[in-house]
């Protein structure tokens, strides 16, 4: 074992392989130890059984009771030790690997990442099923328990209640939701089964698509531009200069609220920071999220974060907690605590969340305030390169739009332009203004809607000296 590994499939067949091993080896040892006469194992217990129950260690099977060969563990072991000997050189040419990829990430111990590869095998092939079945003395429980797991990576009864931590709800195969723990219903915990989750087995598989179940409220950016060709207020660019000194790993770790109305660029400068950064966004539309997940989906959004090796961009916070959603406050400011990097809060008002539940990480607020006429006129030239000076200029001091805005126009301008002037390439001025008329008046429609009155005077009930009030107005109105 001393070439390269060829690819990270090559890298992750290595490690099946040692999982592989292991399963055989024990499966043998089943088979050394059944009872002869017992024609249908699995679906019937007989007396022998019976017997063999009461001379077994508690806790372990017969099967798993040492031998004068001692157990399989104890190759496993040893081939462990020489394979994570030999893991590092043979990595030195590709580190990023997906499953040491992964246990990096996610900061997996070797057992948590023995336990996900046992969960695993049978993505890979789905016949080691039946040696689930017949390690269980089950045709039924053809698929990973607990219990088995358990069984076959301890050494003893000790280390058997030591492994069940890797299964408590702050373990990272829990938290991060590595595997999925099914039959909640069962009334033993070790008698339900264990499963990677799709997400994961696809990330080994090196496919990074969104999981279904965040595809319409997540979106995966990354960044192309630069900070230096943001149009940015003075104020803005002196806090963004003492960020970007900080040191990497410092900056990684903090908690910054971006803080501006709708429009004003406060995902256009998060996502330019990732790109000074070289790292990607997940941007969260905190309103539709919670609208669609239950509030145990944050797990997910962190399990994406660190998969992606992204920013999490909490989209609308706090202004998209409507009073009924308050609860959701809390376990959004926990995830972003643990989360071992860089976290984005959005919101259009100034807010000092309880920093208490984000202990640990550097919170900084940046404001973006109203762009001035100047520099409303560079957004204009940024957004419609032919424009010339004069035009942007009159735009700009006419229309006190947001970047966003401005850009929002610029899309719609196109479209007007060929309907009123295909022949010319250029967009003309008039189609410019038409288009700034129709998003300010689009802005207006979500301010005020109309209404047709469908209550006559005569059933309105009003004290007496309001009623000649308005007969009075209605006389002079005629």
């Amino acid at each position: 074992m001393n070439a390269y590994f060829s690819s990270s499939l090559a890298h992750l067949s290595a490690e099946m392989q040692r999982i592989d091993t292991l399963l055989k080896r024990y499966v043998k040892q089943a088979l050394d130890t059944e009872a002869p006469d017992n024609p249908y194992p699995g679906l019937q217990v007989t007396a022998q059984d019976a017997q063999t129950l009461l001379n077994d260690t508690l806790g372990q099977p017969a099967w798993r009771t040492p031998t004068e060969n001692g157990t399989p563990l104890a190759p496993f072991a040893h081939d462990s030790q020489i394979f994570d000997h030999d893991r590092a050189s043979r990595l030195t040419e590709n580190p990023s690997w997906r499953l040491e990829s992964l246990r990096t990430r996610f900061q997996l111990t070797p057992m948590e990442v023995d336990i996900l590869l046992l969960c695993l095998i049978v993505e890979w092939d789905p016949r080691y099923s039946v040696f689930y079945a017949y390690l269980h003395n089950d045709v039924n429980k053809n698929e990973l328990t607990l219990d088995l797991m358990l069984t076959l990576l301890s050494q003893n009864g000790e280390e058997k209640w030591q492994i069940r931590q890797c299964f408590a709800a702050t373990a990272s195969l829990i938290r991060y939701a590595l595997i999925e723990i099914r039959d909640q219903d069962k009334a033993s915990r070790l008698s339900r089964t264990a499963q990677v989750s799709e997400r994961v087995t696809d990330f080994l598989l090196e496919q990074d698509g969104l999981p279904v179940e965040l595809t319409p409220t997540v979106t995966v950016i990354t960044p192309d531009t630069p900070l230096s060709d943001l149009i940015l207020p003075d104020s803005v660019l002196t806090q963004l200069a003492s960020l970007i000194t900080l040191p990497h790993d410092d900056l990684s770790q903090a908690i910054i609220y971006l803080q501006g109305v709708s429009g004003a660029g406060k995902r256009t400068l998060a996502a330019a920071l990732c790109q000074a950064l070289q790292i990607k966004l997940l941007v969260v539309d905190l309103p539709a999220f919670m609208q669609e997940q239950p509030k145990e989906s944050l797990s997910l959004i962190l399990r994406e974060a660190y998969l992606q090796q992204a920013a999490i961009y909490w989209k609308a916070l706090p202004s998209a907690l409507a009073p009924h959603q308050k609860t959701w406050l809390k376990p959004i400011l926990a995830a972003s605590q643990v989360y071992r990097g860089l976290i984005f809060m959005a919101g259009d008002s100034t807010w000092h969340w309880p920093h208490a539940l984000t202990e640990g990480k550097q919170a900084r607020l940046i404001h973006l305030p109203p762009l001035t006429a100047a520099q409303r006129q560079k957004v204009w030239q940024q957004a419609l390169p032919s424009l010339d000076h004069n035009t942007a200029k009159t735009l700009s001091e006419r229309f006190k739009f947001t970047p966003g805005q401005i850009m929002s126009v610029a899309q719609m301008a196109g479209p007007l332009h060929q309907v009123n002037d295909s022949a010319s390439s250029d967009i003309g001025v008039e189609v410019l203004y038409q288009a700034c008329q129709l998003h300010t008046s689009e802005t207006l429609s979500t301010l005020a809607r109309p209404m047709v009155p469908n209550e006559a005077l005569d059933t309105v009930i009003l004290p007496c000296s309001c009623q000649q009030q308005l007969d009075d107005l209605l006389s002079q109105v005629q």
